[in-house]
């Protein structure tokens, strides 16, 4: 099953605010389902966003994992 992962979540590991998660959304730079008022992002939609971008995020790929599975 993939997993979800919402835009406070995706905030936090990115280092950036959340209104900036959802704006990424919006403009489709990052894939996402919006469910009512709320986005989600699917984990690998991320990684790839990531990979895809000369960018670091705030949390490394390892930490990133262990938080996604206790989330």
């Amino acid at each position: 099953m993939t997993k979800l992962i919402d835009t406070k979540t995706l905030a936090d590991f990115m280092g950036v605010n959340e209104d900036t998660v959802r704006r990424y959304c919006r403009s489709g730079k990052i894939p996402c389902v919006k469910f009512g008022n709320e986005y989600r992002v699917k984990e690998e939609d991320y990684e790839s966003f990531v990979a895809s971008r000369i960018y670091k995020p705030k949390v490394n790929r390892a930490e990133w994992l262990r938080r996604s599975k206790d989330a």
